[in-house]
């Protein structure tokens, strides 16, 4: 009896310290979406848009931004995934680009984030969801032919229809949708690596170094300003840590 006893006082401080362990993530996680909300909210005011199938009130927009913000930080402060700054707050700013990028291509509008409507996709049907990843328009089936493939640290096409994500899986799963923007933003900061890191982003927006450098340091420009005003609340490794509590049965292994 004595022993069941001790055993059960164990797990219980186990599945307390767990408890209390993905509280302090949910805090870390919920801050960090209320600092970008906050500035998502700054650059596209809530339920502001004129589109008739963006229309939402504004409370229903800032639900939204915040699972928008959530799901750009699970992504960038996704261990597997390689920011594309340096420094303790690399993530906080590759999470700054995201954002910016999202911004200008769709404003973060409802009917682009959950394509709804004719005016969802840009570039006559082939750009598809927030971040408006060109590939092209749907088949009779709704799915595109063109497909993007992110198995590298960059990313490539299929267009077969094959392998790979298409405009529909862009839509349906957001999270997806801000993945492929991660390896776009990552290839075009490689691809126009030699050139200022304002200018960057001229790959992405124009499939070109050059051409496209007006434009990257516009959206770039937007994130400095953010920054500079309103620092990250935490550094990346805070993050980090608290992303990814320990399980009950890795502390049960531990003791």
């Amino acid at each position: 009896m004595k022993t069941r006893l001790a055993v059960f006082i164990v797990l219980a401080l186990i599945a307390s310290l767990f408890a209390v362990e993905v509280r302090a993530s949910q805090d870390v996680r919920n801050t960090l979406s209320a600092w970008c909300v906050n500035q998502m909210a700054a650059w596209s005011p809530p339920g502001s848009f004129a589109v008739p199938d963006a229309k939402e009130l504004p409370e229903e927009s800032l639900v939204r931004y915040d699972e928008i913000a959530k799901d750009a930080i699970d992504t960038v402060y996704d261990s597997k995934e390689s920011p594309i700054f340096k420094g303790k707050h690399a993530r906080a700013q590759t999470l700054g680009v995201l954002l910016s990028t999202l911004h200008s291509e769709s404003t973060f509008r409802k009917d682009v984030d959950f394509g709804i409507g004719d005016k969802a996709r840009g570039d006559g049907g082939r750009s598809w969801c927030l971040a408006q990843i060109r590939l092209s328009i749907p088949k009779k089936d709704g799915k595109t032919k063109i497909r993007i493939l992110i198995d590298s640290p960059f990313y490539g096409y299929n267009t077969d229809g094959s392998a790979g994500l298409g405009g529909e899986d862009l839509v349906r799963d957001r999270k997806a949708c801000l993945r492929v923007a991660l390896h776009m933003i990552r290839g075009s900061f490689y691809a126009c690596s030699r050139y200022p890191v304002e200018a960057r982003l001229s790959s992405y927006v124009r499939r070109d170094c050059i051409r496209g450098q007006e434009i990257s340091r516009s959206r770039m420009k937007r994130v400095s300003k953010w920054f500079k005003h309103n620092p990250p609340p935490f550094e990346d490794l805070e993050v980090l840590g608290a992303m990814e509590p320990t399980s009950p049965d890795t502390l049960a292994l531990a003791n």
